[in-house]
């Protein structure tokens, strides 16, 4: 058995958090708001010519960026043992999803424009070239996300302790909703049927990986 003052040290480092992560994401989300501000879509009305449904501090995963995420990247790095060809690996695969998810988004919201397309004027409609729609505010968002995904892989391939892992699980329990339920429901506003099916068909889909990954990792990948 080891000694007390090694097993206090072990209890210290599993509480570790690393603030450079942490500040990291609150600065591109706080450079976001920025960006947003100028564009006029930082909150409802503030442009009258534009029809915004979600502005910047409407939108509830901005929030989840700014208040959830980096705590979790906080507690998560300490803890990371990703080798650095692993990271190369995660990049296509973190810039892939994103990608598919603003085309996706860019596809929604073609009746309720929100912050991150504030309209169509410079695609012209042409699901080719979504991406033109996407103000700065949205690319740095892109940026965000594709990083996110990144940290997410780092998470889900290093083994954690089991504290962390739980901490991981409630939140994301919490982020899901935030990010995906309540901007479907605030950008359809007043929503119908369908657009609650889909954003609770969606969050459902997310918690049952979050569930999955929770699982995976105390049973089979805790390693400490």
């Amino acid at each position: 058995m080891p000694p007390a003052g090694a097993m206090r040290e072990k209890e210290v480092r599993e509480m570790e958090v690393s603030f450079l992560p942490v500040m990291a994401a609150v600065l591109v989300v706080f450079y976001e708001g920025v960006l947003s501000f100028s564009d006029q879509t930082f909150w409802p009305g503030q442009d009258k010519n534009k029809l915004i449904k979600l502005p910047f501090v409407y939108h509830g995963g901005v929030w989840g960026d700014l208040l959830i995420l980096p705590y979790l990247f906080g507690i998560w790095v300490p803890q990371m043992s990703v080798p650095w060809w692993l990271w190369i690996g995660f990049f296509p695969v973190a810039f892939v999803i994103t990608w598919y998810c603003h085309k996706t988004w860019w596809r929604m919201c073609e009746k309720q424009p929100g912050f991150m397309y504030p309209d169509r004027s410079e695609s012209r409609g042409d699901p080719e070239r979504w991406h033109w729609d996407l103000p700065g505010a949205a690319w740095v968002h892109f940026i965000y996300m594709v990083g996110a995904v990144m940290m997410i892989g780092g998470h889900i391939y290093s083994p954690m302790p089991a504290e962390i892992v739980w901490r991981t699980c409630w939140l994301m329990l919490v982020f899901v909703p935030v990010a995906v339920i309540a901007p479907g429901i605030v950008q359809s506003w007043p929503p119908t049927k369908k657009d609650i099916a889909i954003s609770v068909a969606s969050a459902i889909v997310l918690w049952a990986v979050v569930g999955l990954v929770t699982w995976v990792k105390l049973i089979h990948w805790l390693g400490r």
